[in-house]
């Protein structure tokens, strides 16, 4: 079973995981230019954290046919595909960053 995802660098992303069973702890350095995560699972319960690069482009990219934009203003909020796939800016990056996880883990 999935648990969380986490974006590598965002520690907001670290807010979502709301599973007691797992602990995460964020420290930064003094200059607070570095995070250290550090984390425990329940093995036993087969969970996994997958962390996904900050820099993959899940909001820029058609969940449907894996085109790209080059560009996606904040503003735009909902993302529209030559494709013709249409759907919440937030929905397609959250199914894309699904996708990533699940090809990391080498389940897709």
């Amino acid at each position: 079973m999935l648990v969380g995802l986490v974006l590598q660098g965002d520690d907001d992303a670290l807010r979502q995981l709301h599973d007691p069973s797992i602990l995460v702890k964020a420290s930064t350095t003094t200059a607070g230019a570095c995070s250290l995560l550090s984390f425990s699972t329940k093995e036993e319960q087969g969970k996994k954290l997958i962390k996904i690069d900050k820099w993959f482009p899940s909001s820029k990219t058609c969940s449907c046919c894996g085109r790209v934009k080059v560009s996606l203003s904040l503003s735009e909020r909902l993302f529209r595909c030559a494709c013709g796939f249409v759907a919440d800016r937030d929905i397609n990056a959250a199914i894309n960053i699904k996708k990533e996880g699940l090809k990391k883990l080498g389940t897709a």
